[in-house]
């Protein structure tokens, strides 16, 4: 749309016609901010409705300051109880918002500026009577912050963008003088009293919390999957808490039922760790193990016979995890799938 063409067409429409009855304004044609003057013939009286709709051509012509112009008169307008639309206030803000990120960021991008408005922010900070270190202040801010990042869309930004600064090898987070400040500085954080023990206090009641300790309980839960079989529910491989919480049975005597203490347990029978699975010797402390012909399983003399290795080989490989095994008592027994499996990999 050709806003210079709307914006002569009503100046010459007023010129042609008398000057409006009642109240009325006086409008410089070409702004005063554009290098217009006071003379006669760059002034026209206009409506007031007709003065408002100029100004809004002028800011879609010109942009900048013609916008400023037209936020002070809808200001005006609003406090004799004028209201404008809607639309015409959301165009306006939206046009404000951008004029004035655009001076910010230009304005930040000037080094001198920079500093002056950094070293202004330090002194305020440094002041003890400033607002900056009230308690109310920084309840404040405190709040704002949990509040923006409750934000799901908020948190995934700020992570995203910090992750993609991290992952930039020339970013300042990379640079040795970074980490040298950030390391001094949690020194100096840690070697004040004061602040070690509030920190300390902070870690002990994070961790009282009821969601911390479960937390902590869900990372030491057991993640092996072991076989289990039932009368009803067949052969069943499932983490001990899987099956606990699926089959609603007791947490201590299922533990006792994997530790060999009980040999059965509501009607299920532990029959051994899944094949293939753990690290090794780690998952060596079964103390039983429930034998049949779905799980054969070899004796040391036979699993160096199958090996074609020593006894003492054969520890080290059991010893270093390469080959998985199991100790139910005193002598390790190693299944017929982890044989198969390390002579594949051989």
């Amino acid at each position: 749309m050709n806003y210079q063409a709307l914006y002569n067409g009503l100046i010459e429409s007023r010129k042609a016609r008398p000057a409006p009855a009642g109240y009325a304004e006086t409008h410089h044609i070409l702004p005063r901010a554009l290098g217009g003057g006071d003379e006669p013939e760059n002034l026209i009286v206009l409506a007031a409705k007709e003065h408002f709709t100029a100004h809004r051509l002028l800011a879609k012509i010109h942009g900048g300051p013609m916008v400023y112009a037209v936020q002070k008169m809808w200001k005006q307008m609003e406090a004799n109880g004028v209201k404008i639309t809607n639309r015409v206030y959301e165009t306006l803000r939206k046009e404000l918002a951008e004029i004035r990120s655009v001076a910010k960021k230009a304005a930040w991008a000037d080094p001198e500026h920079r500093e002056k408005v950094l070293a202004a922010m330090k002194a305020a900070h440094a002041d003890p009577d400033s607002v900056f270190n009230s308690d109310e202040y920084r309840k404040k801010r405190g709040a704002e912050s949990k509040a923006r990042w409750a934000d799901p869309e908020h948190r995934k930004k700020v992570c995203a963008a910090k992750k993609a600064a991290w992952a930039d090898p020339y970013s300042g987070y990379n640079s040795d003088e970074r980490n040298k400040k950030n390391s001094e500085a949690k020194k100096a954080a840690w070697a004040d009293p004061e602040r070690r023990e509030k920190m300390l206090a902070a870690i002990k009641a994070a961790k009282a919390g009821p969601e911390a300790r479960q937390k902590q309980r869900a990372t030491r839960r057991d993640k092996a999957k072991y076989i289990f079989q039932h009368s009803a529910h067949g052969r069943v491989v499932a983490t001990q808490h899987d099956l606990r919480m699926t089959y609603a049975l007791n947490h201590g005597s299922l533990s006792r039922l994997v530790h060999g203490r009980l040999k059965t347990c509501n009607g299920w029978r532990f029959l051994g760790p899944e094949f293939g699975k753990g690290k090794g010797a780690d998952h060596g402390r079964i103390l039983s193990i429930e034998v049949d012909k779905e799980l054969q399983v070899f004796s040391m003399d036979e699993a160096c016979q199958a090996l074609k290795v020593s006894r003492p080989t054969l520890l080290k490989l059991i010893k270093s995890g390469k080959l998985y095994a199991l100790k139910p008592g005193r002598s390790w027994i190693v299944p017929r799938e982890s044989i198969k499996a390390f002579l594949e990999r051989k």
